[in-house]
């Protein structure tokens, strides 16, 4: 008897683990029907301009292949999914779908182009983002959309000559509306300096600004006004401000805390710019490390040398920066103070 119950309980349990299988397998393929429909549906919705709602179906359509893999291993299709680099879900092949199809459409569904999609739909398949970037700035060259639109535009572009004409573009439009805002100003007009100290008085003051730095990083925001004196003093007295901020230099090797010496040789390097010393504040500036954060800081130092007419310097320090998209915002800044100052060499060199 004892045997024929424990042959009764192995036969349910291979009916059960063949029923489980089973279930298993039609629960997979249910899930990539589903999963195919859905890419099927964002095909429709795709070809009717609705790029966002088709994007969202195809990545619900990765999603629930994804599930199938995780949930159902053991399935034919699972192991299809895994090993056959060509299956098919719905019109297309699952890896066209994940690896391709969707970074395009996130390209197309862009949010920030939005109001221009089905133009912007056209720029990504044709790669040709000028002539959008041309047909927005003839339409409406002043709006700040307009400008975000168009550094989508070159964000995007492939062709790096594409993308340099692009922020041409942007960097006119920008100067244009800087002139409608600012008093035009005549060629050659320099900065007005700083007010005058007696020198006595600026010596004093910028040695204790010196000597301070090591405990308080903030004495060097005493330097950079006491620095627009300094350019307007005799030679003299200039001369030992320039060796101070030399003595400034080698005080920020001493700061223990990383953070705050990098923090300090920003504030420094910004002060030998506004010096004249863009050697050394170049110099100064090699004690930040690389990262996005030294290319902000570099482009700001860009700036502040376009700003008092040292163009080439500007340029030539604009060389460092190892990102396109980074150079074009360094020349977009020495484009506007040259075009301001009426340098037009500048302007062709850029």
């Amino acid at each position: 008897m004892t045997r024929k119950f424990s042959l009764f309980f192995a036969l349910i349990s291979v009916v059960i683990a063949s029923c489980s299988k089973e279930s298993g397998e039609q629960a997979a393929n249910r899930e990539y029907v589903s999963a195919a429909g859905d890419v099927s549906k964002a095909a429709l919705l795709f070809d009717n301009a609705e790029y966002s709602e088709a994007l969202s179906l195809c990545k619900k359509a990765v999603e629930k292949v994804g599930k199938i893999v995780e949930e159902h291993p053991e399935s034919s299709v699972a192991f299809k999914i895994i090993t056959d680099p060509k299956i098919r879900i719905g019109a297309c092949e699952y890896a066209v779908l994940r690896d391709y199809a969707i970074p395009e459409m996130e390209k197309i569904a862009n949010p920030r182009a939005k109001s221009v999609e089905l133009a912007w739909a056209y720029a990504c398949s044709s790669r040709n983002f000028v002539k959008l970037a041309e047909a927005l700035f003839r339409t409406n060259p002043h709006s700040s959309e307009t400008i975000e639109i168009a550094e989508e535009c070159a964000k995007y572009s492939d062709n790096k000559s594409d993308a340099r004409e692009i922020y041409g573009m942007i960097s006119r439009a920008k100067n244009s509306s800087l002139e409608k805002s600012a008093p035009k100003k005549e060629a050659g007009t320099k900065i007005p300096s700083g007010p005058s100290i007696k020198s006595d008085d600026l010596i004093k003051r910028t040695e204790r600004a010196v000597n301070l730095i090591v405990f308080d990083i903030n004495s060097i925001d005493e330097l950079g006004e006491l620095c627009r004196s300094a350019k307007v003093s005799d030679a003299k007295t200039s001369e030992k401000f320039g060796e101070l901020l030399d003595k400034a230099a080698k005080n920020i090797e001493r700061i223990s805390v990383p953070s705050l010496r990098i923090q300090a040789a920003e504030k420094l390097a910004l002060v030998f710019a506004e010096f004249g010393e863009e050697t050394k504040a170049l110099a100064v500036s090699s004690q930040i490390p690389d990262s996005p954060e030294k290319s902000k800081f570099l482009i700001k130092m860009i700036g502040e040398i376009a700003k008092k007419q040292n163009f080439d310097e500007a340029l030539e320090i604009t060389k460092i920066l190892k990102r396109d998209l980074d150079k074009y915002s360094a020349y977009g800044k020495t484009a506007r103070f040259a075009k301001e100052y009426g340098d037009e060499k500048t302007i062709k060199k850029i």
